[in-house]
């Protein structure tokens, strides 16, 4: 667990010294340009790893984001957003989980944009880091258990954040492609996988599809 935060760090810290890094050539303007801010909406097609019982379910994205050219085709696009991530999961013999989380979220996009930089258009290669925590959601169980070889079938609410469920923290990657459309429009594409456990008590890891939109102002 150590090695993986010590590396999300390192790349954070790394990304904080480009954008305050000067250029060798004083032809390079790129660095003087100024931060644009902006606004993203995002649908996401959430599940986990390690579990063959596990579906998919849909979620959402919503936050601010904003963006700085580092140096030539090299930008840095920090976010932070409201998150929500959904799953369900079931365990023979036990039950059902429905699960729902809601997540506070920073991601410190890494883009490498190549098309016309005068009309802000063209593609783009997304390498980010990201960081979140859990914040809320409820876990709907439908248990299903023997009691003195009598069937017993039961719902239980949980808080999808404690002790017996999720674990709040997690560090991970979002990799994708995107497209600028103008100064104003742009889209991504890409997969989402995280790093830590997300149960004490299995190896799952969250995983998904992510769909987004850009506004800059």
């Amino acid at each position: 667990m150590y090695k993986k935060i010590i590396l999300i760090v390192g790349i954070v810290f790394l990304c904080l010294n480009l954008v305050n890094a000067q250029p060798i050539k004083s032809k390079v303007e790129s660095y003087h340009e100024s931060w644009n801010y902006g606004f993203l909406l995002s649908g996401a097609y959430n599940g986990v790893t390690k579990a063959e019982n596990a579906q998919y379910k849909f979620g959402y994205k919503a936050g601010f984001i904003a963006e700085k050219r580092l140096i030539y085709f090299l930008y840095f696009q920090p976010c932070l957003s409201f998150v929500n991530r959904s799953f369900s999961y079931t365990r023979p013999f036990e039950g059902k989980l429905d699960v729902n989380a809601y997540i506070i979220e920073g991601v410190a996009n890494i883009a490498l944009k190549f098309g016309d930089h005068i009309k802000n258009r063209g593609l783009i290669i997304y390498i980010s880091p990201y960081i979140s925590y859990g914040i809320g959601g409820k876990t709907i169980i439908d248990s299903l258990s023997k009691n003195n070889e009598i069937v017993i079938n039961g719902q239980i609410e949980e808080k999808t954040f404690s002790d017996k469920m999720l674990n709040a923290f997690d560090i991970g990657f979002f990799l994708g492609l995107g497209y600028d459309i103008n100064e104003h429009w742009g889209l991504s594409l890409g997969y989402i996988a995280g790093m830590q456990r997300i149960m004490n008590y299995s190896g799952n890891r969250w995983k998904g599809f992510q769909f987004q939109i850009n506004y800059f102002l």
